[in-house]
């Protein structure tokens, strides 16, 4: 586990690990605060990481992307601590927690799709599904005031225990790590039409985000946000990767 990192205005990452993999949680504490992923089961770390920033009442919205468990399956608890909060989460992403023994009362919802937007107060975020997912419900996030995007499994990256890397971070290292997960979570890339994709990385780029933040890795802030739409626009023109695939949690 990291200690949260702010990386915008009142906007903070979570880290906890699972296996091998650290997995982000996202809050932002803006007029209706928000909370992104609720972490795995019974994950008391993470829960006291994001009550350490906000107390548990003041919640309004828990973003689910999809319905993974690292990502999702403390889901339940957190609702039961945020007597206040609503889940912002897709139709199909409900269908597939119900299937985990997950059920999320209808009064607590509120269902968004690929484009849509929803009102918090004093931001808006546009909810759109990025280009690599290894889900099939996953949506990612757009702040409109802080520029701070959640991108779900996209720009997933298994490094280190960085929690971001900034301007001076050599990314090298992220690159080839960003290379190896999607080659092997998202082989379906390489299938890809090119001119489809090219639009797709071209809805992403035109968000000028100022922040990637994945459920996996580090977040990319200043200029590494260009250097990493950049290697998502190249990749399915890159030699699959075949071995050394990351652990699954």
């Amino acid at each position: 586990m990291c200690s949260p990192h702010q990386i915008a205005d009142e906007t903070f990452v979570v880290h906890h690990s699972v296996s091998t993999h650290p997995v982000a949680s996202m809050v932002v504490r803006g007029a209706e605060p928000l909370v992104i992923g609720a972490g795995m089961p019974a994950a008391g770390d993470v829960a006291d990481d994001i009550f350490g920033l906000l107390p548990a009442p003041a919640v309004r919205w828990i973003f689910v992307s999809h319905a993974r468990r690292v990502h999702a399956g403390n889901l339940l608890g957190l609702l039961a601590n945020c007597a206040d909060a609503k889940v912002v989460t897709s139709w199909l992403t409900v269908q597939r927690l119900a299937c985990a023994g997950l059920f999320v009362p209808a009064g607590r919802l509120h269902l968004v799709e690929d484009g849509d937007m929803f009102d918090a107060g004093d931001r808006a975020y546009l909810v759109e599904r990025p280009p690599l997912h290894s889900e099939p419900d996953s949506l990612g996030l757009l702040d409109s005031v802080t520029g701070v995007a959640w991108t779900a499994e996209c720009f997933s990256a298994i490094l280190d225990r960085r929690t971001v890397l900034l301007d001076d971070a050599d990314l090298g290292p992220w690159h080839d790590a960003f290379v190896r997960y999607h080659h092997l979570t998202c082989p379906w890339v390489h299938a890809v039409d090119a001119s489809w994709w090219q639009r797709t990385v071209d809805r992403m780029a035109s968000r000028q985000a100022a922040a990637l933040v994945p459920l996996h890795g580090p977040s990319l802030l200043g200029d590494h946000v260009r250097e990493g739409i950049e290697a998502l626009r190249e990749l399915p023109a890159l030699s699959p990767v075949r071995s050394g695939a990351p652990s699954s949690p």
